[in-house]
Parts: structure tokens; C-alpha cells; sequence
């Protein structure tokens, strides 16, 4: 389960267990993976999921990573292929 604070409501996430979460460079989106093969990102201030990206059952992301600037992120599966998406659109 993920637990987040936001604007004074306190917001819960099923989910599988959490293996790592990260925080966007300018602090508006949190990202997280599961034990299920699970990213998903939210927008901080809203608490919407604005993103979600299901592995195939059984698959673990083993690193994700925001850009410097913030504008794209990437995910690594593990087969070892990375996959890079754009922030604002979400598509590859």
C-alpha cells in the first residue's frame, strides 16, 4: 500500500509492495514501481494518476529515472530494455 500525504487528505494506494519511489525534479509528481511490474505517477497537488504502465505479470522495473530538467523519464525493465517517455504526453 502507498501512503500519501497530499493537501491535508490523506490518500491510500493498493498495491503491491512498493520496491521505489521518486520524487520529480521540480517536486509536482511522485513516481513509484511495484513487486508486480507496476509504475505509476501522480500529480502531487491533485492526487490524480497520471500515468500507469503495467509489466507483464511477474515483471519487475528495476530503475526509473526522471531527466534533470524533468521533461522525460525513463524505465528499465528486467530484460534490460529501457524505454524513455516523454513527461507532458506520456508516449515513447
Amino acid at each position: 500500500m502507498l501512503i500519501i500525504w497530499i493537501s491535508g487528505c490523506l490518500e491510500l494506494y493498493e498495491s503491491f509492495r512498493i520496491t521505489d519511489i521518486s520524487l520529480s525534479p521540480d517536486g509536482s509528481k511522485i513516481m513509484s514501481c511495484d513487486s508486480a511490474g507496476v509504475v505509476q505517477i501522480w500529480n502531487i497537488p491533485t492526487g490524480e494518476e497520471i500515468f500507469r504502465c503495467d509489466g507483464p505479470i511477474g515483471t519487475a522495473f528495476n530503475i526509473f529515472q526522471w531527466s534533470p530538467d524533468g521533461k522525460q523519464f525513463a524505465i528499465q525493465n528486467a530484460w534490460n530494455e529501457i524505454v524513455i517517455y516523454n513527461s507532458s504526453s506520456h508516449k515513447k
